[in-house]
């Protein structure tokens, strides 16, 4: 009797710190053979991130840009075969869904048409089952360049007149010459009002007028500026009569359309470069391209080109050197 009153105490407190320990068991987070009960998205969820980026953040209208995604986990290494949803406010993207590589990598394009200048968002979002989703956004401006200058002016005048008067007049050609020289001034005048009004583009320009000859890396370089920005404005400013352009091998080079040959005894003008490389040649004749290069701190390719141009202009002769070419300034 009196051991049955000594035993009921301690099987009441094992039966209480049995329930308190089955309980804390039961509200503790079960791990997961993924290990993600401790990443956001937990429960058991696997957590993936994607990012969505072009090489361009800047399109024309009617002309696709590639584009891509990368979807990662949590700490940062590539997933495989997960789906991802693609979508653009404005425009298509081709295609709209795609899947991972090993690399964690896959690639789309961009595409719109648009009538004015106009910020797109494309958006990406994985849809792996069972996944806590990652989404993401890239901006994209797509802008409408202007056409070229005799059809701009087509929807000044009735398309019957002109097209009656044109058909008349191309069949000779002084008057193929005069449409041209009819519309062509005003489209100028109507561009010129407006086109260096773009902060960037004025300096696109400015650059060139002050370094004819220079080509689309260097100016991207000096600028920081993308490619497809530098792109969009170096034609706008070529379509509108500002700058021309000319290959030399590899390079594309731009000048200001009004730049003359530098010819002219003390008239003579310089970009800052060539006087530079006319100064050097003075103080150290017979000095080889890389001898100029190093003193220019510019690529021998860019010393190369101004000296064919100086020695068009009689500024510089060649002469031989060890067998290899120097130059010399000659007295103009």
């Amino acid at each position: 009797m009196g051991g049955r009153g000594i035993d009921r105490p301690a099987w009441i407190l094992l039966v209480v710190l049995g329930v308190l320990g089955l309980a804390l068991i039961l509200s503790s987070p079960r791990a997961t053979a993924d290990g993600t009960s401790g990443i956001e998205g937990g429960n058991g969820q696997v957590q993936v991130y994607v990012t969505v980026r072009s090489s361009f953040d800047l399109a024309e209208s009617g002309h696709p840009i590639p584009m891509e995604v990368f979807v990662t986990e949590v700490h940062g290494l590539p997933q495989a075969g997960v789906p991802v949803l693609l979508r653009a406010s404005v425009g298509t993207v081709t295609p709209d869904h795609v899947i991972t590589d090993a690399r964690g990598h896959a690639a789309f394009a961009f595409f719109a048409e648009v009538n004015e200048d106009t910020l797109v968002q494309i958006t990406a979002w994985t849809n792996l089952d069972g996944a806590a989703q990652g989404i993401d956004a890239f901006a994209v401006r797509v802008v409408r360049l202007p056409p070229p200058p005799i059809y701009a002016q087509v929807g000044i005048v009735s398309l019957g007149v002109l097209g009656g008067l044109a058909a008349f007049l191309s069949w000779t050609e002084p008057g193929r010459h005069a449409i041209f020289g009819a519309f062509f001034p005003l489209y100028t005048r109507l561009k010129k009002e407006e086109v260096l009004d773009h902060f960037v583009r004025g300096q696109v320009f400015g650059v060139i007028k002050t370094e004819p000859g220079t080509h689309f890396t260097e100016i991207r370089d000096n600028l920081g500026l993308s490619n497809g920005t530098l792109s969009y404005h170096l034609r706008t400013l070529e379509v509108a009569g500002f700058i021309r352009s000319e290959r030399d091998g590899m390079y594309k080079r731009f000048f200001a359309a009004d730049a003359q040959p530098d010819r002219g005894g003390e008239g003579i003008r310089l970009s800052t470069l060539q006087k530079l490389l006319v100064e050097f040649l003075r103080r150290n004749p017979e000095s080889a391209q890389r001898d100029l290069a190093l003193q220019a701190g510019v690529t021998q390719q860019t010393v190369s080109y101004n000296l064919r141009i100086l020695q068009k202009q009689g500024i510089l002769q060649t002469v031989s050197r060890g067998g290899h070419q120097a130059y010399l300034a000659t007295d103009v």
